[in-house]
């Protein structure tokens, strides 16, 4: 049934207005079997809530080193929309990486702080370096960090990563 249902909706339009990614899908009109012939229903599809990350709160250039160890904070930036304390971090992925875990029981190094100053409990969390520096490759790239909070609201945010080379790093040998 649900493959059914996927073949019967067309997306229309992508496109973010705002703080939200949404989809404008359509289903075809009765008795019309093609999609291209005529729209029947419209209907918004929310994707994600898009949201502000810092990368390493407090430096302005968010280096990394592909062969450095440990981990790389960044920050989801709690706003009048989005609590950040709400972020589940075992969802928090940034550029495919994930949080960095401790220890046998496996615990998320993610804390709340105020790192912009406004008053708002942000949510910073360690990404591991290793898992990140395979994920991103060898040129500055925006990294996009995508979550999920505790109700199920997936959020996005986009920032910045300069690579630096260190040529005196056997990259191969690392990841």
């Amino acid at each position: 049934m649900t493959s059914n249902v996927l073949r019967s909706v067309t997306v229309f339009r992508s496109l973010t207005i705002s703080l939200f990614s949404i989809l404008l899908l359509s289903t075809p009109a009765l008795g019309h079997t093609n999609d291209r012939e005529l729209f029947g229903r419209f209907f918004i599809a929310f994707v994600s809530i898009k949201v502000a990350i810092d990368i390493k709160p407090g430096s302005n250039s968010n280096s990394l080193n592909l062969c450095s160890e440990g981990a790389m904070p960044v920050a989801i930036l709690s706003s009048a929309d989005l609590d950040a304390t709400t972020v589940d971090p075992d969802t928090v992925r940034l550029a495919d990486a994930q949080v960095k875990t401790v220890g046998k029981s496996g615990k998320l190094l993610c804390h709340t702080e105020d790192v912009d100053g406004d008053g708002l409990a942000d949510l910073v969390c360690e990404i591991a370096m290793i898992d990140l520096a395979a994920s991103v490759g060898t040129a500055d790239i925006s990294a996009t960090l995508r979550a999920t909070t505790f109700d199920g609201t997936d959020i996005e945010g986009t920032n910045s990563i300069r690579i630096v080379k260190d040529f005196d790093c056997d990259r191969s040998t690392r990841y």
